[in-house]
């Protein structure tokens, strides 16, 4: 597992990392903070 999701575990649990490893997610504006949030969810 990436290092982020073990850190990310211990915040969502596992039960959550599954919701948001299945979610459709929208980034709207690609901005300086946008464009990052958008390449880090790919």
């Amino acid at each position: 597992m990436a290092e982020w999701t073990e850190r990310a575990e211990l915040l969502f649990k596992a039960e959550g990392l599954d919701k948001l490893r299945n979610a459709n997610i929208l980034v709207v504006g690609l901005g300086g903070v946008g464009s990052f949030a958008a390449e880090f969810l790919a």
